[in-house]
């Protein structure tokens, strides 16, 4: 067997090319994001997010919308409780 001089690797790098794998890009980090939103688990927790968030703006609103009906209520009730009283 005959060992390979240095012409001879040379030779062989030039015709068969270097015998190294190539690396491979890294990915974005909207490719990861885009990954990671594909797993079913993540699609159900952003979806009960989305609900959970929804539902508290609702009942926000309502128990706010509830304490102003209710506090500009009270006035009125006292005026009709003075006329009524007045009017006795």
């Amino acid at each position: 067997m005959e060992s390979l001089t240095s012409r001879d690797l040379d030779e062989r790098r030039r015709v068969f090319g270097s015998n190294v794998i190539p690396p491979k890009p890294p990915k974005t980090f909207l490719q990861l994001m885009w990954e990671a939103v594909q797993d079913f688990t993540l699609i159900l927790l952003m979806i009960a997010a989305a609900i959970s968030l929804l539902l508290s703006l609702y009942i926000k609103c309502k128990c706010e919308y509830s304490y102003w009906r209710n506090f500009h209520r009270q006035p009125c009730k006292i005026r009709l409780q003075r006329c009524c009283l007045a009017n006795l």
